[in-house]
């Protein structure tokens, strides 16, 4: 194993973090909340490409020594990179998300961009998405989501089954009401409890029996769901926000894959009850 490597951190989300290494000879990225459009989390692996490497060190160099970057309030998002020689570090550029310079900005893209590679590359990883079973929904009537968990990795991962009474895994539905210039509005969160959330069989129809406490997802599989809750928002289209938070098994180590995947749902109509068509 080389004892030089480029580190890169970022916070993702309200409380997520992202971590990557980079060796001449592979890249590893570890996340526990997914980036916007790669809906996944867990641990990724990719061979580093010739020369990838060692561009990206001189960039990291370039940039010198680490400027002050003050008294950060808890909660602030941060983003780091440096290299890591022998156990010291060599070069640490850290500060607030925003407050890069344009020289730390152009960095950060490359080290972004072998990221976004290397998570295209799962080994212990899980995935999600999800459709609308109606595209328009009455007001005060329930909306479905249909929501699936896949394992795009190598080897199986076990987590909590959201499904299950009790379950410290969860899903939840943010919807932003949209304004006449397209822009979002007031927003309004749901959360299914376990008993609003039914697994379902790879052919839609529900899964028979009690779910298990726990689901170990081979490599490939995908496991279905249908989560619903009444609503109660104006008449109106709506950007909408799925959430699928992840547990892992008790005792699981650290190594296990828990966190966030969050992606975007297609525009939903809440129409106006036995309305048609949209809103009046």
């Amino acid at each position: 194993m080389s004892d030089t490597w480029v580190f890169y951190t970022r916070s993702v989300g309200s409380a997520g973090t992202l971590g990557g290494s980079f060796t001449k000879e592979a890249a590893l990225v570890r996340t526990d909340a997914s980036l916007p459009g790669i809906p996944r989390i867990g641990t990724f692996r990719a061979p580093m490409e010739p020369g990838a490497w060692d561009a990206l060190a001189a960039a990291v160099r370039s940039l010198g020594a680490a400027r002050p970057s003050g008294e950060d309030p808890p909660g602030t998002s941060m983003i780091s990179i440096g290299i890591m020689a022998k156990g010291r570090a060599e070069v640490v550029h850290s500060q607030p998300e925003g407050a890069e310079t344009p020289a730390e900005e152009e960095v950060l893209s490359k080290a972004e961009a072998l990221v976004e590679g290397t998570m295209k590359h799962p080994h212990q990883a899980l995935e999600g998405g999800g459709e609308w079973e109606s595209p328009s929904v009455p007001a005060d009537d329930d909306v479905r989501v249909r929501v699936r968990i896949g394992n795009p990795g190598l080897v199986p991962v076990p987590f909590a089954n959201p499904a299950s009474a009790g379950s410290s895994s969860a899903l939840s539905l943010v919807l932003f009401r949209v304004g006449p210039g397209g822009e979002a509005g007031e927003s309004r969160e749901i959360e299914f409890a376990p008993s609003d959330v039914a697994e379902l069989e790879p052919d839609g129809k529900r899964r028979t029996g009690s779910p298990q406490d726990v689901v170990s997802l081979a490599p490939a599989k995908v496991l279905h769901f249908l989560a619903r809750s009444r609503i109660r928002v104006p008449p109106a289209s709506y950007r909408a926000s799925m959430r699928i938070s992840l547990s892992a098994p008790p005792g699981a180590d650290e190594k296990s894959v828990s966190g966030a995947i969050v992606f975007d749902l297609p525009p939903l109509a809440v129409v106006r009850p036995k309305s048609q068509g949209g809103t009046r």
